[in-house]
């Protein structure tokens, strides 16, 4: 098998939003013309689409009632099987997943689904999720389950998976699994995943380049216009213009009728003609094209090219032309703007706005009245104010408030900002409580009905937010404080478990020992139902000889379950609670321990720590040089950078 090489999943979630932005272009949205109740009939049916409007048209589930249905729908997002639909669905969760109950075991949830109707995306996207989190027996759930369908895509990612997590045993078992090549890994995928890959292998270190060079190879041959001009913008971030320029070139033949392919080969050609003359006329023929295609960006750099070059006649021309148009006949209101031709501008975006053009009631909405006589102008601005004012389409609202930025514009912000708080918009609330200062009780009590309204609504980040505005120390407010956590906990939401903890740990009795095994209580329920930060407050509680919870048996059972979660970073700390002698008396033995033992599960700070403790031992040297790779660093050099720069090092 050819080994499918290692890449970093950190970088996979900014991937997976730079795939979806990249070479965009600026067209509006167009206000549809579809009721928000049909939409919401379809959505109950389970048309994923049709929530996905909801979202971009009426903002939800920022509101009450998009909250409320989000709720009732996520189960059919689950239960279909469609799963470009599901990972179109993905990013808008994930935006607002903190509104749910257990939001992150509803995140994965999803990408699950789409895993198991063969997404590679998904498979790479859940599972640098659980190794960012430490989940590791949930992704050995998975692992499993995979080895035993022996789908060859997956058990390929997966082992790409197990090689970046340092878990060689596991790859090597899948490895022995695996009778597909990468060719064939490749041409088995969807389009999308396809598209994913290849940005895959573009961010890999390539050895001589043979895996990246076959895939661009064979996408050229595959007719496809979508993976081809896919694999162009790959090409053009790799600074290989020349072979985007011939993948575009061919994605262009097989569709003539696609705006960007014309706009992203006029760019290419723009890149490579140094001479600024030589492919003149291939640039000026592919804006073109893009533009009669109702391509804002192209119409836009197509003016100013007849405008620097005086070409009256071809400047004629194509307004003849793009005025029957949308987005190209914006560009060219936009032209006239920048010409200073205010009014023939104001009268394309207003005919446009007439048709529903969201970006031209924008443009018209936020213009600032001058301060000479125009009645015209002023009229036609508060004419389209009030309509964005006044209409159902939310997010008109959303797009114009961050424009209102002068004084003059004060009042009529307030009023958009009273219009979304009447249609019970969560994320509205929440910023206006954010906004306020919280100095004095006076600001803190402006705050806080903010918080409740939302909450109200069933938004749970509201509710945590709610609950940090109450004082631990005072009783009447810590009262407050832990009945929301108490709600939270019979809504079946799994971080409350944590924070009620939290809660009785600062109880303002005083930590007796009720609120202190309460506070134990609540940590270890967290810890049951998977909520494994939790686990360091149960250690630090048992290992505390001062505390009436101390029980060095009970701490060395949650040490080692520590272990077995190859929580690396909670045992960095633990042998800094012994190094320093913070809640626990000093033990240097016990730090060593713990450092090791979180250096062998890859914590870096672990390797530092323990150079501080060995320096020159004999016993650190023969430890080092067995836990750490070969032709990586010695431990002398490790020691003499140390000294040098005085800083900490990575000994890996």
């Amino acid at each position: 098998m050819n080994k499918i090489k290692v890449i970093s999943l950190f970088l996979i979630v900014l991937l997976f939003a730079s795939c979806a932005n990249n070479n965009l272009e600026t067209n509006s949205t167009i206000i549809p013309t579809t009721q928000k109740n049909t939409l919401i009939s379809k959505a109950n049916k389970g048309d994923i689409k049709a929530m996905i409007e909801l979202n971009r048209v009426y903002l939800f589930p920022e509101t009450k009632e998009g909250l409320e249905l989000y709720n009732k729908w996520y189960p059919l997002v689950l239960k279909s099987n469609n799963t470009e639909d599901i990972m179109e669905f993905y990013p808008i969760f994930t935006k607002y997943k903190k509104m749910f109950i257990n939001a992150d075991e509803k995140y994965e949830n999803i990408l699950e689904t789409a895993v198991d109707l063969g997404s590679q995306k998904a498979l790479y996207i859940l599972s640098s999720h659980l190794i960012r989190n430490k989940q590791y027996d949930k992704l050995k759930k998975i692992s499993e389950k995979i080895i035993k369908e022996k789908n060859q895509d997956k058990l390929i990612t997966l082992h790409n998976i197990y090689l970046f997590s340092r878990q060689k045993n596991e790859a090597k078992k899948i490895e022995k699994l695996i009778t597909k090549t990468n060719k064939e890994y490749f041409h088995s995928l969807s389009l999308n995943d396809k598209l994913f890959y290849t940005h895959l292998i573009y961010l890999q270190p390539r050895e001589k380049g043979l895996e990246y060079n076959e895939i661009i190879k064979d996408t050229i041959n595959s007719n496809d216009p979508k993976l081809i001009s896919g694999m162009a913008n790959v090409l053009f971030d790799d600074a290989r213009w020349y072979r985007a320029k011939a993948y575009l070139e061919k994605a262009v033949k097989l569709n003539d009728k696609d705006s960007l392919i014309h706009f992203n080969l006029a760019n290419e050609y723009k890149i490579i003609d140094t001479s600024k003359h030589k492919y003149k006329e291939q640039i000026i023929f592919h804006l073109t094209k893009a533009a009669l295609l109702d391509n804002y960006k192209a119409t836009e750099q197509l003016l100013e090219i007849f405008l620097k070059e005086k070409n009256t006649q071809a400047y004629f021309d194509l307004k003849q032309k793009i005025l029957k148009l949308n987005e190209s006949k914006r560009a060219l209101a936009d032209f006239y703007y920048k010409q200073n031709r205010i009014t023939e501008g104001d009268t394309l975006l207003n005919e446009l706005a007439q048709k529903n053009n969201s970006q031209a009631i924008i443009s018209l909405a936020r213009s600032y009245k001058s301060k000479e006589f125009n009645p015209e102008k002023d009229a036609l601005i508060d004419k389209w104010k009030n309509f964005v004012l006044n209409s159902d389409q939310v997010y008109l609202k959303e797009m114009l408030k961050p424009y209102l930025i002068y004084r003059e514009d004060i009042e009529f912000k307030n009023k958009i900002i009273q219009k979304q708080i009447e249609n019970n918009n969560i994320t509205v609330l929440k910023e206006l409580a954010k906004n306020t200062k919280f100095s004095t009780n006076i600001e803190k009590d402006e705050a806080i009905p903010y918080l409740q309204k939302a909450a109200s609504f069933g938004d749970v980040e509201s509710k945590y937010l709610l609950a940090n505005k109450y004082n631990y120390y005072d009783k009447k407010e810590s009262k407050k404080r832990i009945a929301i956590y108490n709600e939270l906990i019979k809504q079946g939401d799994i971080k409350a478990y944590k924070e009620l903890g939290t809660a009785y740990s600062y109880a303002p009795s005083g930590n007796t020992k009720e609120d202190v095994n309460k506070s134990l209580y609540y940590y270890k329920k967290a810890y049951k139902n998977g909520d494994k930060s939790a686990l360091e407050d149960i250690i630090v509680y048992y290992i505390c000889p001062d505390c009436p919870t101390y029980n060095q048996e009970q701490s060395e059972i949650y040490i080692n379950k520590a272990i077995e979660d190859k929580n690396a970073n909670l045992l960095y700390r633990l042998g800094g609670t012994y190094k320093i002698g913070k809640i626990v008396k000093r033990d240097k033995k016990k730090a060593i321990q713990y450092y090791k033992k979180a250096s062998e599960l890859g914590s870096s700070g672990a390797y530092s720590a323990l150079e501080d403790i060995y320096q020159n031992e004999k016993e650190g040297k023969n430890w080092y040089e067995k836990v750490v790779p070969k032709k990586v660093q010695t431990y002398e050099d490790l020691l003499n950078e140390s000294s040098k720069k005085n800083t900490k090092k990575n000994g890996k």
